[in-house]
Formats: structure tokens, C-alpha cells, sequence
């Protein structure tokens, strides 16, 4: 990934959000911040693109990290994902939220 991205990643999202003792400490021992999210648009079960909206306006706050992934295992999840996309981004900017990266989120 650091030869794709340029640098060496400095966040580690546990896959499935599970955390034991050996993810914990080699994140540490690569430098890496570990990062889980708070909202899921989709989550486990196929979910149409407006509940997909309606779902993420629900649980929306400040400094919310939404998990935009593929929802690996649910049949055509990134076909809705995109398709919910445009939607949601314009709820979020209808209500004064803007897109960042994780690094502007989580600066001190």
C-alpha cells in the first residue's frame, strides 16, 4: 500500500470492526491510529439506495465516519452504494456537512 499511496498507511479499520491484543499491537508497531466508524449506510442487509440516505441522516453528528465499502458479502452493495452516492452527499451538504479525510477529521 505505501508504494501505491506514497507513504505507509497511518490508519488501521479492523475488518468486521473486531479488535483483539495482535491488531491492536501491530497496528501500534507500524505507527498505525486505529480508526472504526459510525455509521454504515447499507450494513449487513441489502438496503435500497434512499433507505441507504435515510439511514445515514438518522445516525448523523458531528465528526461522524461513515464506512463506505462494499459490504462485502451482500450481493450488489456497491451497485447501491453508488447509486446512493449522490443523494446522500447532497443531504449532508444541505445540512452543512462537508466531506474530509480521516487525517482533517482526527487532527489535534
Amino acid at each position: 500500500m505505501a508504494a501505491l499511496a506514497g507513504e505507509p498507511p497511518r490508519y488501521f479499520r479492523p475488518p468486521w470492526g473486531l479488535v483483539n491484543l495482535v491488531a491492536l499491537r501491530t497496528a501500534r508497531r507500524l505507527g498505525q491510529r486505529l480508526v472504526l466508524w459510525s455509521i454504515q449506510p447499507e450494513g449487513l442487509r441489502p438496503r435500497a439506495p434512499d433507505e441507504q440516505v435515510r439511514r445515514v441522516l438518522a445516525r448523523l453528528h458531528d465528526g461522524a465516519i461513515l464506512d463506505l465499502h462494499d459490504a462485502e458479502g451482500v450481493r450488489g452493495a456497491p451497485a447501491r452504494l453508488l447509486a446512493a452516492l449522490p443523494g446522500l452527499l447532497a443531504a449532508l451538504e444541505a445540512r452543512g456537512y462537508t466531506a474530509g479525510s480521516l487525517g482533517s477529521l482526527l487532527a489535534p
